[in-house]
């Protein structure tokens, strides 16, 4: 009896660290449409936009984050897709315990950040730090 308990608690446990590292998507980021105008709050089309993102809790590399470039439309508009984090529970409860850790002791960021720019026109922004609405119109000023 001894000898089969032991054998079901490996398994058990087995099974446990294998759930734990199954990766998930959550979405950081919603789909973001975005209406570009001048001051006069007219459309500007061809207008190149850069969404710059990243989530800090997750992001273990002190890397600068991720971006995408995209044109605006004939309307001025663009959209940017949902951007997601795909990691595990075990993953994520590491992540969420160094984020804590990290408070206090280095000057350093947490969460999602998303800023919206044209690199032809950096004094133009919109950001989003995970909470609220998303910003929908970005105003060029020449």
């Amino acid at each position: 009896m001894g000898y089969t308990h032991r054998i079901t608690q490996i398994i058990v446990v087995v099974l446990i660290l294998l759930f734990l590292n199954i990766p998930f998507e959550t979405v950081a980021i919603p789909e973001w449409k975005i209406r570009v105008v001048n001051e006069l709050g007219l459309p500007m089309p061809g207008i190149t936009i850069r969404q710059h993102w990243n989530n800090y809790s997750f992001d273990l590399s002190a890397t600068d984050g991720k971006e995408e470039d995209k044109v605006t439309d004939s309307n001025g508009n663009v959209t940017f897709l949902a951007r997601k984090d795909r990691e595990s529970l075990l993953f994520r409860s590491i992540a969420f315990v160094l984020d804590i850790l990290k408070i206090g002791i280095i000057h350093s960021s947490s969460g999602v950040h998303a800023t919206i720019l044209s690199p032809d026109h950096p004094d133009s922004s919109l950001s989003y730090d995970g909470s609220g609405s998303l910003p929908d119109t970005l105003v060029i000023r020449n």
